[in-house]
């Protein structure tokens, strides 16, 4: 999905839940609002948390983890989920320039 998907998909107010697989340190400098963040580092040992009612939207800084958490959560048998193209740095080049970037 690309951000400029994404953009629309939430201002319709979509059933879509928002997966923010960056590390604490990383979500302390910026983040997309109501996000959920679960870490890559225990992802696995608590991925079964995620809401099974919504489409997932996974993303990370440029995209590589969150594909990796998307290849993951397809294996255990989730279909409605998608990988954010760019992740969070391309939000910020073409969605929100006032966000700070790393």
């Amino acid at each position: 999905m690309t951000v400029e998907e994404l953009k629309i998909r939430l201002k319709q107010n979509s059933n879509i839940a928002l997966i923010d697989v960056r590390e604490e340190y990383e979500v302390n400098i910026c983040k997309i609002a109501s996000s959920l963040n679960l870490p890559m580092s225990i992802f696995t040992a608590h991925f079964s948390n995620l809401p099974k009612d919504k489409e997932l939207i996974v993303y990370c800084h440029h995209g590589i983890r969150s594909q990796a958490a998307v290849n993951f959560l397809k294996q255990q048998g989730y279909s409605q989920v998608k990988n954010l193209e760019g992740g969070i740095n391309q939000w910020a080049i073409k969605i929100d320039q006032t966000m700070r970037r790393y």
